[in-house]
């Protein structure tokens, strides 16, 4: 989920905006209110991530050394920056938006690149978050 809402520019996570349910002795995650995604501002992106990463700091105690699953680091890698953007203009997403989450996709990719066939992991995602846009987060 921080992955997504890093990809997506959301900085609006917390507890209120998902739901966990289970179905047979699968757990699934419902995201909902996604009204600050895809933001068109850099500032937006650069500044926001202040009141999302509180959120994320009990997920990163918990959660912050667990690998991101190989199918979703490959499904980051295999991102299609001009498919992207032909269905963002589609569903009336503005080409700044667009732009800067292709930023974001590209940020990550590069990171996986780096690891070199080691784990992604969340505080990876931290470490991105915080090495673009020197300062430190949580």
């Amino acid at each position: 989920m921080m992955v997504f809402d890093f990809i997506i520019g959301n900085t609006d996570r917390h507890a209120g905006n998902y739901y966990v349910g289970k179905k047979g002795n699968k757990a699934h995650v419902l995201m909902i209110d996604h009204g600050l995604a895809f933001p068109n501002k850099a500032e937006v992106f650069y500044g926001d991530w202040f009141n999302t990463i509180g959120n994320w700091e009990r997920g990163l105690e918990n959660k912050g050394s667990k690998p991101i699953s190989a199918k979703f680091q490959d499904g980051i890698m295999r991102f299609d920056n001009d498919k992207f953007r032909e269905t963002a203009a589609k569903a009336g997403l503005d080409s700044r938006s667009a732009e800067a989450t292709i930023t974001r996709v590209s940020q990550l990719k590069e990171y996986i690149q780096r690891k070199n066939g080691k784990s992604f992991t969340l505080r990876d995602l931290k470490k991105i978050i915080e090495s673009e846009h020197n300062y430190r987060l949580g």
